[in-house]
């Protein structure tokens, strides 16, 4: 599943369906010369089934009749682990990874290759994606990922319909939406609908939860020097942003089975209880990708009618977090190059 994190692009846009080219090299390499086409390219990945189906299908239909080689799309649930074992192994070609700093560990260990041993214009992939995007996958002067979608993290989903006959008020600040959980739990119901599990990778969401708070108390500046490791995690911003996640993991009756369960329900069907007639949890802290399973929990929900969201609310300060995967190569072949090039291209 989507593991999307640590990308903080408090102003930036980032318009991926955007056509990009490169410089043809025929003697890149990453740790030797470029190799011989072998005829398939695999693209490993931690997307929903869905989502790989969706771009299987657009590269079979608008890539695969141009070319001589296959592209195969695989889906990944331990995906740090399969990077881990499959690039120790020689077996990868292009993987979507979701973690920046699985990118630099890559090209650290020497398993991924940079973009400027492909024969990539780097410029030119900045003026697209924008210098600090791009600068997410840098180890050492040399670039190791493209970026190739972007999700908005930031976000608190509620159940529309039933949120507004109880004459509940979106909140614009972090005390607005402790209050709006108080008068939840006053109302005889459970706020929050929490889950944390996500198979080998499990917790990521509590990460995003504490990633959003810092944002919202500690401001971008102290954020970004937070993940460069330019501040300790016992730093007092870290610290209260911590403190905070507990005020409502912890809080009596605020956590939908209790903290304790959050790690044994799965993030995928958290927010399903918020479909449910009346809903059994009203607000879930989820990425803009979550509303995909919204109609596995109800086929007739429809957004801003059943469910809808709100920015997560700042406290003394204000930001949003963004999150998305980087293309990153660890096979310096003509078809793996081709096929990013062709897949970045605007009619894709």
């Amino acid at each position: 599943m989507r593991k999307l994190r640590m990308l903080a692009l408090p102003v930036v846009i980032v318009m991926i369906a955007a056509a990009c080219s490169a410089k043809e090299s025929g003697d890149g390499n990453g740790g030797g010369n470029q190799e011989e086409n072998k005829g398939t390219v695999n693209v490993l990945n931690a997307l929903e089934p869905t989502e790989n189906k969706i771009l299987q299908a657009i590269t079979d239909d608008l890539i695969t009749p141009e070319v001589d080689y296959k592209t195969e799309f695989e889906v990944a649930d331990d995906i740090a682990q399969q990077i881990q074992i499959r690039s120790e192994g020689g077996t990868l070609d292009v993987v979507l990874v979701p973690q920046p700093g699985a990118v630099v560990q890559q090209a650290q260990d020497g398993n991924a290759v940079s973009l400027e041993d492909m024969g990539f214009d780097i410029g030119e992939l900045e003026s697209t994606f924008g210098e600090y995007f791009l600068s997410l996958g840098e180890f050492e002067g040399e670039h190791y990922g493209i970026p190739t979608n972007i999700n908005l993290k930031s976000m608190v989903w509620y159940p529309k319909d039933d949120f507004d006959k109880k004459g509940y008020t979106v909140p614009t600040t972090w005390d607005e939406m402790i209050a709006l959980s108080d008068q939840i739990k006053a109302d005889g119901s459970t706020p929050w609908c929490v889950g944390f599990e996500s198979g080998g990778d499990t917790g990521w969401p509590a990460t995003d939860w504490v990633e959003d708070i810092m944002l919202a108390t500690a401001g971008t500046e102290t954020y970004t020097k937070w993940i460069s490791h330019e501040i300790p995690f016992n730093d007092p911003a870290v610290m209260e942003a911590g403190e905070l996640f507990g005020d409502v993991m912890f809080a009596d009756g605020y956590v939908l089975g209790g903290a304790d369960q959050t790690p044994s329900i799965a993030f995928a069907a958290a927010p399903a209880p918020m479909f449910d007639n009346p809903p059994k949890c009203w607000l879930h802290r989820q990425a803009s990708f979550i509303n995909a399973f919204f109609t596995d929990f109800d086929p007739k929900a429809k957004p801003g009618v059943d469910y809808d969201w709100f920015p997560f609310p700042g406290r003394e300060q204000q930001g949003t977090l963004f999150a998305g995967e980087l293309a990153v190569v660890f096979s310096n072949r003509p078809e793996v190059k081709d096929f990013l090039e062709r897949f970045m291209a605007e009619d894709v």
